[in-house]
């Protein structure tokens, strides 16, 4: 059996320090609802591996990198005592760490409030959209949440707050009225997630096109006025960054089955992903060791990723955007990662034509107040930049060429943070280019005045 630290580079952790939970969602995926939570010793032996497993295997190497450390349930501010514990200790290491939350919103103290702005937290805010939505699915908690997340707005926290919206297909036709309540309700940010492990019928999938059109005109029509407001809407955010080039993707889903991802149960558990501590069907085959008692089996991060294979999607023509669904969600519904759910493809299909449509008319409107988008319209910039760029090395002019070069060098130098690996790597390729031309061009003027100095014929220009 292998070592933890032997195989893992743990960049991100997901923490599941307690099942418990207030709700029972309609649609939750987890099934241990069970009143398990991660005591004070387990939770520092866990903290302290992962740390040490950072510092050696990453920040050695990289001292700008950063830890990732998100808190998960159960209903995770029902053990806020670890939360602290935990986050008390990582802000005592060298490096950074960073820190989200996926809360209910059920149960929110002023403490927690000033302790997630103290400590920058990232925070996801399970809620249901409309008020009849949340109420049916969620136990008529939304009048408590709402009450919630306005004294945490009041608090300073609501830059760092997303909505997630989860849809199952029976409530598709409230997507755009769930996004809009949200935004009412003062989140910039929304994510409207959809269930794929329930039936889409046709008329589900109509209807899901009807609504996504009405988000992405709610969304120019914020673009193009003078509100001074962010919106950021992930589907939105997504498709036109996997649509815009897609020679720049990464479509790999998520760290599932990586060395740079992990997460771990409240008892120590290993697995790949979040879902499976709570999963009854998926917990014994894709159990990976234990924190707590160094046990780990690096064999089936090797089944995920020998078993991971999306050939059969090779002839797709969104095999370039599409990220193919959760992998963990297709184990579960049919024993393999590849059995991609029909209705994430139908999906795709849907959002790659919107997206199409709409991109060039939301990166070119009048107040993109997205910084995701507005991001990606500057690296499409750069990128335009470094076309002319090349094909002004065919015209020879070394005036035209040195003001590219100083441009290209600019932009590299000052926004490397904003600037997509792909043009970074094709930026810097161009940079050896040129330098390597002007440092030829030098030799050969060089030769031409010692050939001058010594009274030798010249041929050609001088």
């Amino acid at each position: 059996m292998s070592q933890f630290n032997d195989v893992m580079a743990v960049r991100a952790a997901v923490l599941t320090i307690t099942t418990d939970c207030q709700l029972r969602c309609s649609y939750c995926f987890e099934e241990d609802k069970a009143h398990n939570y991660m005591s004070e010793d387990d939770a520092m032996i866990i903290i302290k591996k992962l740390c040490d497993n950072f510092r050696e295997n990453v920040y050695t190497h990289d001292p700008t990198a950063k830890l990732d450390i998100s808190f998960f349930g159960g209903e995770p501010t029902l053990n806020f005592p670890i939360i602290k514990a935990i986050v008390e200790y990582c802000n005592e290491q060298e490096f950074i760490v960073q820190y989200g939350i996926t809360t209910n919103c059920v149960h929110i103290t002023d403490e927690m409030i000033d302790f997630f702005y103290d400590n920058n937290f990232g925070i996801l805010v399970s809620i249901d959209g409309t008020k009849e939505l949340h109420n049916r699915n969620r136990s008529n908690s939304y009048d408590t949440v709402v009450a919630n997340i306005k004294r945490m707005f009041d608090g300073g926290l609501k830059l760092n707050m997303e909505a997630r919206i989860t849809i199952p297909p029976k409530d598709i036709r409230y997507t755009f009225q769930s996004m809009k309540d949200m935004y009412d309700l003062g989140f910039d940010r929304i994510a409207p997630c959809f269930v794929y492990d329930q039936e889409w019928d046709e008329e589900a999938y109509q209807q899901f096109e009807i609504e996504i059109r009405k988000i992405y005109d709610f969304a120019l029509d914020k673009y193009n006025s003078e509100e001074r407001r962010n919106l950021q809407v992930k589907n939105i955010e997504d498709f036109i960054y996997l649509c815009y080039d897609s020679d720049t993707n990464d479509t790999s889903p998520c760290g599932f089955g990586k060395n740079a991802w992990v997460a771990i149960g409240y008892d120590g558990e290993l697995t790949p992903c979040h879902q499976v501590h709570t999963n009854f069907r998926n917990c014994e085959v894709l159990h990976m060791g234990n924190m707590i008692t160094d046990e780990f089996d690096r064999s089936v991060m090797d089944m995920i990723n020998v078993q991971f294979d999306r050939s059969t999607c090779g002839n797709c023509q969104y095999n370039n955007v599409c990220l193919g669904g959760c992998p963990a969600e297709s184990f579960t519904n049919g024993h393999s990662f590849n059995d991609v759910n029909p209705a994430v493809c139908r999906h795709m299909d849907i959002m790659y034509h919107i997206a199409t449509e709409y991109q060039d008319k939301i990166l070119h409107s009048t107040n993109l107040r997205s910084r995701r988008l507005a991001i990606l319209k500057r690296n499409l910039e750069f990128k335009q930049l470094l076309d002319t760029a090349i094909d002004h090395l065919h015209q020879n002019d070394i005036n035209v060429i040195m003001l590219d070069f100083a441009s290209i060098q600019e932009s590299i130098f000052g926004e490397e943070k904003i600037l997509l690996p792909p043009y970074i790597r094709l930026a810097e390729r161009y940079i050896d280019i040129v330098s390597d031309k002007l440092l030829n061009d030098v030799v050969e003027e060089l030769d031409k005045y010692q050939a001058i100095m010594n009274g030798g014929e010249m041929n050609g220009d001088n």
